[in-house]
């Protein structure tokens, strides 16, 4: 991308700067970033030409952390006009520009000398949605909170884009605040004497960004569905309204990535559902990162582009929902995920893969039923092999005790 950068300064002198920023394209980085100094400074042409030429000639590689940092949630005042400078960068760094890419190495973290989290290393994509998976007490909310900088590993690195966000061996930290990042919490926390209005802004009127105060938080409102409830408490929402409050109040600080700690436990059954797809949705449409803690399977298989399985602290398989289902790598994914029948200690099938009518080429295996469970719209049918409880599903009841004859096929045997 070419920018006439003497026709940018001509558009911008002689205003104040609160922020003073310098606009390059390096050939050598890929993306186009914003270098700011935190000063009042009356900008001339000449004089902003001169430092960009200068700050050009200099080594590049040294800079960059500063550089990709500084802009996150910098606002450019110049005059009584206002520039975003998230859509400035969105625009900027166009299809190619990496959002926020969460590297995580060799991680530990223990309390009172058990070890919660061990050794984790993780590459978490931009722009997708990364779901942490796992049964309570396996470290996936502590990795989240680790994340955030809520809490502080005992060892390894985070870094958040290019910068290094946690270095405990090199007395590295930054604070939450200045990560970039948004939080969802499982409670929704929200005060319970401020409108809804009140409880978006909330967060933009604590980082001190005040400018356009009303048009950023109708924007969040608008994004999330809620636009003509800002005058409502929260006792007057519903808890999928609550938990849209909750996600417009994290979207209103234009986040380059939001964290959830599982945000929809609290919500009933069918109003999960229904907000798996609309965070899924949401998130999407802002093209941000997004980090889900949950120990609901259906949840993270629905919503998410890859899941990480924990337990006991370490990574058991990192993956595309689909690769994790139907490609278990070890024991415990295979006994966590979904649904299994077990031929022997390392072989399986997925019950949606056994069929009571006869296939050709397909292994025969017989069961008894032990029970059968109605759930709407099929039968659950339990049964016995060989000691191991297996199940199927059936358009009609089959009754307890008769013998069955299950048909899989080779290729859908699964083998650790």
């Amino acid at each position: 991308m070419n920018l006439d950068f003497t026709r940018l300064c001509e558009c911008f002198a002689p205003a104040k700067f609160e922020i003073m920023i310098f606009i390059f394209v390096h050939p050598h980085i890929k993306g186009t970033f914003l270098i700011g100094r935190r000063h009042h400074y009356e900008s001339r042409t000449t004089n902003n030409e001169e430092r960009f030429r200068s700050f050009e000639k200099n080594p590049i590689s040294t800079q960059r952390k500063q550089i990709y940092s500084f802009f996150t949630h910098s606002s450019l005042i110049i005059g009584t006009g206002y520039i975003d400078l998230n859509l400035v960068c969105a625009t900027m760094h166009g299809q190619s520009g990496e959002v926020m890419k969460i590297i995580l190495k060799n991680i530990c973290k223990s309390y009172g000398g058990k070890l919660i989290i061990d050794h984790v290393s993780l590459n978490l994509e931009d722009r997708h949605f990364t779901t942490l998976l796992g049964p309570s007490g396996c470290g996936k909310t502590t990795l989240l909170r680790m994340i955030a900088g809520l809490e502080r590993p005992d060892e390894g690195e985070i870094w958040l884009g290019d910068t290094c966000v946690s270095a405990p061996e090199k007395g590295l930290f930054v604070p939450p605040e200045k990560r970039g990042l948004a939080f969802v919490f499982q409670d929704f926390a929200l005060w319970p004497h401020m409108t809804v209005f009140e409880n978006v802004a909330f967060g933009l009127r604590a980082a001190g960004r005040t400018d356009h105060l009303k048009e950023n938080v109708e924007k969040a409102l608008f994004t999330v569905r809620l636009e003509h409830m800002e005058k409502r408490y929260p006792h007057e929402l519903s808890g999928g309204q609550q938990q849209r409050v909750s996600f417009a109040r994290a979207i209103a600080l234009k986040p380059e990535c939001i964290l959830f700690d599982e945000p929809l436990s609290a919500l009933d059954a069918i109003l999960r559902i229904e907000m798996r797809g609309e965070i899924r949705r949401l998130v999407k449409d802002l093209g941000i990162t997004a980090v889900f803690v949950t120990h609901d399977q259906e949840e993270a298989m629905s919503m998410s582009d890859a899941i990480a399985v924990i337990s006991s602290g370490k990574i058991e398989q990192y993956g595309k929902p689909e690769e994790i289902y139907a490609h278990p790598e070890t024991d415990f994914v295979a006994h966590f995920v979904g649904s299994s029948n077990w031929i022997d200690e390392t072989h399986l099938f997925r019950p949606e893969k056994g069929c009571m009518e006869k296939i050709p080429e397909a292994e025969e295996f017989h069961a008894t039923v032990t029970s059968v469970q109605f759930l709407g719209h099929t039968y659950e049918i339990h049964m016995d092999h060989e000691g191991a409880k297996w199940l199927c599903w059936s358009a009609n009841p089959l009754p307890a005790g008769s013998d069955v004859s299950l048909y899989v096929k080779g290729k859908d045997i699964i083998s650790l």
